[in-house]
């Protein structure tokens, strides 16, 4: 499924958000969890999935009780979640949660949210994406909740896990990809040679690539899977060309 950012926020008529789809429709309309689980539902996962996997407690809750896998690393869908104060005190805050609509190269996201003081907005925050609100609780950053993963195949950003590993799927990200016609004979233990070649992720770990393309720039990918990775030779330059 192909990733959308939402820029403006959901009018009135939208199911997602104003239907009792939404389990904090109507007493908490603009609340941060409220716009989290519209813009879930919005992105097309199903309803028996997050009612089973999402909370439906405050944000500070999410991170600890969700059914999802929580990761250090930002992908476009992800609710970043905020611990405030207290676990479970109400009295020094609830928490704050935010859906990341883009992965830029430095680490910045853009995110979209809502709040009870503030409607829908969104903003680009950098790492470590401490609270950026003005508050008189102490807000801790506790993660990203993993939902799914998008098919963004050149989208800026976007990250998809590989062997506990991240690789942004972009031009500009380069390190440690290294592509192979022949291996060397140490490195072709459990390795099964093909017509499109290999590829080297870290020292020791091979990928096996099954097709290839160019983007923009004419730099060559390498896909694995569902991942696209830079094609670089022994020596570290960028391959233009397959031999």
């Amino acid at each position: 499924m192909k990733f959308e950012e939402r820029k403006k926020a959901p009018t009135k008529t939208n199911k997602n958000y104003y239907s009792k789809d939404n389990p904090f429709y109507p007493t908490y309309v603009d609340n941060c969890t409220w716009y989290a689980w519209g813009r879930q539902l919005e992105l097309g996962v199903m309803w028996i999935e997050l009612k089973e996997k999402l909370p439906t407690s405050a944000a500070e809750n999410w991170v600890h009780d969700t059914k999802y896998s929580i990761c250090k690393v930002p992908r476009v869908g992800d609710i970043g979640c905020y611990e405030c104060g207290k676990l479970h005190h109400k009295a020094d805050g609830s928490g704050h949660v935010f859906v990341v609509e883009h992965v830029y190269d430095d680490g910045m996201i853009l995110i979209s949210e809502s709040g009870a003081n503030m409607k829908f907005q969104t903003r680009i925050i950098k790492p470590p994406y401490k609270y950026y609100l003005k508050s008189n609780y102490k807000y801790t950053f506790k993660g990203f909740i993993h939902i799914r993963d998008y098919d963004n195949e050149w989208v800026e950003g976007n990250y998809k896990t590989l062997k506990q590993k991240y690789v942004r799927k972009t031009p500009q990200v380069t390190t440690n990809k290294v592509k192979y016609n022949k291996l060397p004979a140490s490195m072709k233990m459990n390795c099964n040679k093909t017509a499109t070649g290999y590829a080297r992720y870290k020292k020791g770990v091979i990928l096996h690539l099954t097709e290839f393309t160019y983007d923009n720039k004419g730099n060559i990918w390498g896909k694995n899977n569902n991942y696209w990775l830079c094609v670089k030779d022994e020596t570290g330059k960028q391959v233009k060309s397959l031999q």
